[in-house]
């Protein structure tokens, strides 16, 4: 029920309710009895609604319940690609790991408003402020051209591909946009014919970008030469469409009339919009979204509707496809996967909303229930039953920081779990002060930063709810690690964790407490941190455990 919103009221700590949500509690107040059955993509919008509002007696309102009496959990089509696919973590093995390209936010914000100084004509091939944007559009190209080779060489039927570019919902941004894009595609058409190689180098960029997803996905790849040819009769032969798709547009001039979707005009179609985008309107076939809504506060039954690029669709489709937004951004969409893939596995059990802990820090410091009612989505941290908690997206304290701190760290870690293999257990106040100790050694890059008192917060919980003789953190530690900081942004961490095997050791479902994993990485200016070496902390959550969202910021009582 998208329609169920609460927001602070301008200037005041009161929360007011959403406008249609109170003309529909009007409408029940109305009747004497009501039921009504409604279908929803996002079920958890319901669940975390309170059983009754609170001074209800004291609000110039009354506010109607919204919970539902039960849930009915629909089968996930065969060949939907969701959630997991974009941030369920996956290795370099996997197509999907190639999925997320990262945004400067600073290419969003420029093409959030006309300046020709930020985005000037006579730079379209060098520009900063459109190094990923140009790339996008290059790429999407090629992956058009690709899966048509495919559907060529299977002798199937040779399909038309949509890209969505969704920065934005003013009007007046998407002409800019519109007008951006349409003078990079001028340049490429240019190229083309003249043969400039800004245009090759540009191609083969992506060519190397797609090259790895397609073999990750066993499929056929045509030779690069035979590729950046495919993509510049592509481009040369007008079949590039650009298309506006706002209130400036009549809406029913771009839809198929048959099936009510957007219609592909060209091989390469490119719709640039906003609101009118993001909802209701099905776009068949897409290979690329450029997404660059960037909310303080970010509702999640919104964003997921936002979320074009899900849907059922063919591997091979997968295999080329982009998601481009920036990394403060995926991160949250992360956070609102976490949490809707924690509460779908609790219908699915039956449990509902008790299948799903809410805790937050008390004033004193200790971990105690919390309301989900009151808990703003960017403020909290869901995890699952036996997955991997983990820092990215981070660099290490100067090495004469870190030399003193490492001492220290290595002092408490038990050698009977360096480099066995082998589990070993610790008191709670032990786990505490290594991730406290390890924390002083890593500091955020300023995109998303890690929550440590959430993972001391969790470890804490979880030892709590274990049984007296099962009280206790399990600590395993391998050394000799060189993963590159440019690879260190899988957000499973399971790419991080390295070989089956010692995933399977470290996520063994037998496993009854939470456990620590530590990987000592060796770090240093050649593989891009700026120091090393260092122990990089996995929190990995009790198997047995239900799912558990820790509320980071959540307002707490002085009393």
């Amino acid at each position: 029920m998208a329609s169920v919103r609460f927001s602070k009221k301008k200037g005041s700590r009161e929360v007011a309710q959403g406008t249609i949500a109170s003309q529909m509690d009007a409408l029940r107040a109305g009747l004497s009895r009501i039921s009504f059955l409604q279908v929803t993509a996002t079920p958890y919008a319901l669940y975390l609604q309170p059983e009754s509002y609170e001074q209800v007696n004291e609000s110039q309102e009354v506010f109607y319940p919204k919970r539902p009496m039960f849930t009915e959990v629909l089968p996930i089509h065969g060949a939907y690609i969701g959630g997991d696919a974009y941030f369920g973590g996956h290795g370099p093995e996997d197509p999907r790991h190639y999925l997320f390209i990262e945004v400067d936010e600073k290419e969003h914000d420029a093409l959030r408003s006309s300046d020709g100084r930020v985005i000037r004509s006579d730079r379209l091939w060098i520009s900063e402020n459109i190094k990923t944007l140009r790339l996008s559009l290059i790429t999407f190209i090629l992956a058009v051209a690709i899966r048509r080779e495919q559907q060529q060489e299977l002798d199937l039927p040779l399909l038309k591909y949509a890209m969505i570019i969704h920065n934005d919902t003013q009007r007046a941004a998407h002409s800019w946009q519109w007008d951006t894009v349409l003078k990079l595609i001028t340049v490429f058409e240019d190229a083309a014919v003249s043969a400039d190689e800004r245009l090759k180098a540009l191609f083969d960029e992506a060519y190397a970008d797609l090259k790895r997803s397609v073999h990750a996905n066993r499929g056929h790849l045509p030779t690069s030469r035979k590729a950046f040819k495919a993509v510049c009769e592509l481009i040369s032969d007008g079949e590039v469409n650009v298309q506006k798709v706002n209130s400036d547009v009549e809406l029913e001039s771009l839809l198929n009339q048959e099936t009510a979707e957007l219609q592909l005009r060209t091989k390469v179609n490119i719709f640039i919009g906003g609101s009118i985008l993001d909802r209701g309107i099905t776009v068949p076939n897409l290979l690329a979204f450029y997404y660059g809504r960037n909310p303080k506060r970010m509702q999640a039954d919104t964003v997921l509707q936002h979320s074009r690029m899900y849907g059922a669709r063919p591997i091979a489709d997968l295999a080329v496809t982009r998601f481009y937004t920036s990394q403060g951004v995926y991160a949250r969409l992360g956070v609102i996967h976490d949490l809707e893939t924690a509460l779908r596995q609790a219908f699915e059990g039956g449990a509902h909303d008790r299948g799903v802990v809410f805790i937050q820090r008390n004033a004193q410091g200790g971990v105690i229930p919390c309301s989900p009612s009151k808990v703003s989505l960017s403020d909290l941290v869901a995890i699952r039953p036996n997955v991997m908690h983990l820092p990215i997206n981070f660099d290490t304290v100067a090495q004469s920081k870190l030399n003193v701190v490492m001492k220290k760290i290595e002092a408490l870690i038990p050698l009977g779990c360096v480099g066995t293999k082998v589990f070993v257990k610790v008191p709670l106040v032990q786990a505490l002060e290594l991730i406290d100790l390890i924390s002083k050694t890593l500091v955020s890059d300023g995109r998303s930063p890690f929550d440590w008192e959430a993972m001391k917060g969790l470890l804490e919980y979880y030892v709590s709810k274990a049984d007296e003789k099962d009280q206790y953190v399990l600590i395993m530690a391998e050394k000799g690690r060189r993963l590159s900081k440019d690879k260190s942004g899988d957000r499973s961490g399971l790419s991080i964790l390295g070989t089956d095997e010692f995933r399977k050791i470290a996520l063994a479902p037998t496993r009854r407490a939470p456990a620590i994993i530590l990987l000592k990485q060796e770090g240093t200016p050649a593989l891009g941190w700026k120091a090393g070496p260092f122990w990089w902390p996995m929190l990995a959550s009790p198997p047995q455990a239900k799912a558990c969202v820790f509320a980071t910021k959540y307002p707490v009582s002085q009393a």
